[in-house]
């Protein structure tokens, strides 16, 4: 393996590693966004995010469809499952819209006690 090779491939590591590391983030605060929200764990939303994976998959494996499409759609599986969590969570806790966008209010914030 030449010079050029071994640094393309590096390049490729640390991009996948970092593109990785993103999504695992854009998760984990959703996951936060609906607990802050509710004081309920809600996994709707990941189940979401790994269909749309699998999705983007096949566009690209099956149907040779280009990256950037494939990345679209990705992005509007992951917008929906976002937004089909949030209105689950609008209709089954009675929450306001506000309440709902302003999750990382303190818990001790009016209508709430403080913590113990």
């Amino acid at each position: 393996m030449s010079m050029s090779e071994q640094l393309e491939f590096a390049w490729a590591l640390l991009l996948n590693g970092i593109s990785i590391g993103l999504m695992y983030s854009l998760i984990a605060l959703g996951f936060v966004l609906v607990y802050k929200a509710t004081d309920a764990i809600n996994f709707a939303q990941g189940e979401f995010v790994m269909f749309a994976g699998f999705i983007a998959a096949a566009m690209l494996a099956v149907e040779g469809v280009p990256l950037i499409v494939a990345a679209l759609a990705l992005n509007a599986f992951v917008a929906f499952g976002l937004s089909a969590a949030m209105i689950e969570l609008l209709k089954a806790e009675g929450l306001s819209p506000t309440q709902a966008v302003r999750p990382t209010r303190p818990r001790w914030a009016p209508g709430h006690s403080p913590p113990p």
